[in-house]
């Protein structure tokens, strides 16, 4: 099977790519003043296959959370992933970012603080 992921030699994977699969992303015992996201953002030009499967690979996400996460990105413009403290979130982001500049597109994300107030974050646990 194709994959985006694969088109280009992958070298050593970071230390989010190593993060076992079950480990969610949601941390309920943080308080919301210490709690980061990672904020995806949509563009005209990343394939949608890709940024499932950088999803998949830096947040070891299965399959159907990566695409319904691509989904929500797509249709609202962005979406806030996990509820993590901010070293987590951090390294999270650098992740994607690296796996989209290695592979050639333009996918951003951002460490955003984590907001109660507003849609509740996409839940990956």
């Amino acid at each position: 099977m194709w994959s985006w992921l694969t088109k280009l030699p992958t070298p050593a994977r970071t230390k989010v790519e190593r993060l076992r699969p079950d480990a969610g992303l949601i941390d309920a015992t943080l308080r919301s003043e210490e709690a980061y996201a990672v904020r995806i953002h949509n563009d005209d030009v990343t394939p949608m296959g890709f940024v499932v499967e950088a999803l998949e690979a830096s947040l070891r996400l299965d399959h159907q959370k990566a695409v319904q996460l691509m989904l929500q990105v797509h249709m609202h413009g962005s979406t806030d992933i996990g509820r993590m403290p901010l070293a987590r979130a951090q390294e999270a982001a650098a992740a994607i970012s690296e796996l989209a500049q290695r592979h050639g597109q333009p996918l951003q994300c951002e460490v955003v603080q984590f907001c109660s107030q507003a849609s509740p974050p996409a839940s990956v646990a």
